[in-house]
């Protein structure tokens, strides 16, 4: 179960873009650790499911919910991610949640500014190819690191759920469902997956815990 939330990608990719970046990990890092929780729960539809902000092609980016349903547990999965976004679009985010997820970020980056000196050609191959084609800057593991410590700090709450009521909208929104075509595997119609999607969204939430 996938679902694609389209905007149109930044025209600037300065020092703004770059701190965009760092926001949108702390984002999917805050959301794929919600994930993380429903996953322990038995009554989970789903058994894997990830939350990505990327570029989809050159002319359009996507923010991207996937989740591996459970056998014939695809509405159920559909409906779950989509409220799960209700949640964090008219809630927010807590301090907590913020905090968890700076450290991590802040972990990652010194992982990588500490194996600096073991980075295969392969990682420079795929910058440089992103750089020529799309503009996206390459200034260097070091520059990373020591932006990440001077920016991170001041990434505030506010930021991070106004983020959730740019990405989530109901314009440009795609749902694509794919499975096995075999016996016992149900696919459901285009009606029934609207359905799911209205029942979602119109679902009354509460913030989360």
């Amino acid at each position: 179960v996938q679902v694609y939330y389209k905007h149109d990608p930044a025209k600037d990719k300065g020092m703004d873009y770059y701190r965009e970046s760092l926001k949108q990990q702390l984002y999917n890092s805050m959301v794929n650790a919600r994930l993380g929780e429903l996953l322990q729960q038995e009554s989970n539809p789903f058994i894997y499911g990830v939350s990505v902000y990327t570029s989809l092609v050159r002319t359009k980016d996507a923010y991207i919910l996937f989740a591996l349903a459970k056998n014939n547990q695809v509405l159920p999965t559909l409906e779950t991610m989509i409220t799960e976004n209700q949640k964090v679009k008219r809630f927010g985010f807590t301090e907590g949640e913020l905090e968890r997820a700076k450290s991590d970020v802040r972990a990652q980056i010194e992982k990588q500014y500490n194996d600096r000196n073991k980075r295969k050609s392969s990682e420079y191959i795929w910058e440089y190819f992103g750089n020529f084609l799309e503009n996206e800057p390459v200034p260097g593991v070091e520059f990373d690191y020591e932006f990440t410590q001077e920016e991170l700090p001041g990434i505030s709450l506010d930021e991070m759920n106004q983020l959730a009521k740019n990405w989530i909208t109901d314009e440009n929104r795609v749902v694509i469902i794919t499975g096995p075509d075999k016996e016992g595997v149900e696919i459901p119609t285009s009606e029934e997956v609207m359905a799911a999607i209205n029942k979602a969204d119109n679902t009354e939430v509460e913030a989360y815990v």
